[in-house]
């Protein structure tokens, strides 16, 4: 079979036509990328609205959050300065108490000790006190001369006038801590 066309318009006409038909194509893709450019301004605009919205609450909560733990950050800040001077106190400690001990333990009954006073940065140490009678405070210088962890100590001679409750005080280094 055959085809046949008739084609009853005139050349001019034909050729409005095809014009015609190539405008409408034109338009009809333009109206499509001006659809989609739209949609996706749209789309565009949205997303940073979201955003701006979710950096506004992000920024209020962190000004909320500095305010409710700002107390806490001070006591923070207030315990760590506290630890740091207790490392800093706990470097130079050095104990006494052994010394004590020992200045304890060598002290007759017949001697009493009102003051005390240990001296570490100079090594030295004094103590004043009551002795019931002359031979008790001579026995204790005797006795305070054969420790090996202090040094020599004599009794000034003004402190053996009285017999009974004579007042003393004896002031030395100590050899080792």
């Amino acid at each position: 079979m055959m085809n046949v066309e008739i084609n009853l318009l005139s050349k001019a006409k034909k050729d409005s036509i095809r014009k015609m038909s190539n405008f409408i194509y034109v338009k009809n893709i333009l109206t499509l990328s001006i659809l989609l450019i739209s949609i996706i301004s749209i789309l565009l605009v949205w997303s940073w609205l979201t955003l701006v919205n979710e950096f506004e609450n992000l920024s209020k909560s962190a000004l909320l959050i500095q305010k409710d733990y700002s107390g806490y950050n001070k006591e923070t800040k207030e315990i760590n300065s506290l630890i740091s001077e207790l490392k800093k106190i706990s470097g130079n400690y050095q104990t006494i108490s052994p010394i004590i001990l020992n200045f304890s333990d060598i002290t007759p009954i017949n001697i009493k000790i009102n003051a005390l006073n240990i001296n570490i940065k100079n090594k030295s140490i004094y103590f004043s006190g009551v002795a019931k009678t002359r031979n008790d405070l001579l026995d204790y210088e005797k006795i305070i001369n054969k420790t090996d962890w202090l040094e020599k100590v004599s009794i000034p001679t003004d402190q053996l006038f009285k017999r009974e409750n004579i007042n003393f005080k004896f002031e030395t280094k100590i050899k080792s801590l």
